[in-house]
This record gives structure tokens, C-alpha cells and sequence, in this order.
């Protein structure tokens, strides 16, 4: 029994954190030239609308977490121009 426990606590543990690399995962998962849908797949909800703007350009942001202390250690910003993927970076 206390195998099982101990088992089903590592599992839980790692697998949580993948979660917090998702900007990572995201990136990495990407290309150029998709569409905002296909990109919306594979971020759901934990990528945030940066910013909207009117010459039609939308920027998601993505963080990646530190799985101990919560905090933010890397952030991946997506940008689209007419609905399709033109450029990802680190906001630099």
C-alpha cells in the first residue's frame, strides 16, 4: 500500500512540472505562417492576449515557472498579423 502511495505522489509530482513550462512547450510546438486557431490548439488557455492593435497585429504572452517558488522564469511573446504567426521572442 504504501508503494501505490508513494507512486501515485512522485507521478502527480512530476507531472505537474510540465506545467510550468508551457511557454517553452509552446514555442517549441510553433511555426511560423500558423493561424491563430491552430496556435489557440496548442497554448489553450494559459497563453494571455498581450495586446491587440490596429493595423491588425495580436500579441499572446506565454510564462514558465519555477516549480518551487512560482516564479516566473522565462516569458514567450507570439506575435500575429492578420491571424498567422509572424515572430516569437523573449520581449527583447
Amino acid at each position: 500500500m504504501k508503494k501505490i502511495l508513494l507512486l501515485t505522489i512522485i507521478s502527480v509530482f512530476l507531472l505537474s512540472c510540465g506545467a510550468y513550462n508551457h511557454a517553452s512547450y509552446v514555442s517549441k510546438k510553433c511555426d511560423i505562417g500558423m493561424s491563430m486557431d491552430e496556435f489557440k490548439k496548442i497554448a489553450g488557455r494559459r497563453a494571455k492576449v498581450e495586446s491587440v492593435k490596429s493595423n491588425g497585429q495580436t500579441i499572446f504572452r506565454s510564462n514558465d515557472y519555477d516549480a518551487f517558488g512560482g516564479q516566473i522564469t522565462e516569458t514567450k511573446f507570439f506575435y500575429f498579423l492578420d491571424g498567422k504567426l509572424v515572430q516569437i521572442d523573449n520581449g527583447n
